[in-house]
């Protein structure tokens, strides 16, 4: 069987070789079993903090990965796009005229990305691609505790999240 291609049809793919309901992912990752059942039908595009969440149920991150390497993390590596952008040599026009938008558009994508502001998965992905990068599920280690970092906390006692750094690998050369 061919991978799926899209993050939303991997983690779909995911859940049902896993025989897990979507009610029950759907709890993990602090969503609505309808909701869940939208995205996995393609009938919505999740959010960042969705799709995070979703592959945190799971057990993956959404990496970010360059020529087949992993780069990141993609909610880490987030505030550094912009960075990511120049080091790949694209101006903010040079990315728009890739990507068929006006250059307003890259310039306030960059701001709502620096501001904090919710930004669909579909639009980080397209972001990424002519940067030469895609968005890439990567399992999260056995050893490793999972959390939801955008999912409603539950009546648990509340633990510290992992330590785990991911700085971008797009240091100077």
């Amino acid at each position: 069987m061919t991978p799926p291609t899209t993050i939303p049809r991997y983690l779909t793919h995911l859940r049902q070789n896993q025989e897990l309901s979507q009610t029950r992912i759907a709890q993990a990752a602090g969503v609505s079993g309808a909701c869940l059942s939208r995205l996995e039908s393609g009938h919505a595009h999740p959010s960042l903090p969705t799709a995070v969440a979703w592959a945190a149920a799971l057990r993956h991150e959404i990496g970010v990965s360059r020529n087949g390497e992993t780069i990141g993390e993609i909610v880490a590596l987030l505030p550094h796009l912009p960075t990511l952008r120049t080091d790949s040599g694209l101006s903010q026009t040079h990315l728009a005229l890739h990507l068929y938008v006006v250059r307003g558009a890259i310039t306030e994508l960059e701001s709502r990305i620096r501001a904090g502001a919710r930004v669909h998965l579909a639009t980080i992905a397209r972001y990424l691609r002519p940067l030469g990068c895609e968005l890439t599920p990567v399992a999260t280690p056995p050893h490793q505790e999972m959390t939801c970092p955008h999912a409603p906390s539950s009546a648990s006692p509340a633990k510290a999240p992992p330590t785990t750094s991911h700085a971008p690998a797009h240091g100077g050369r």
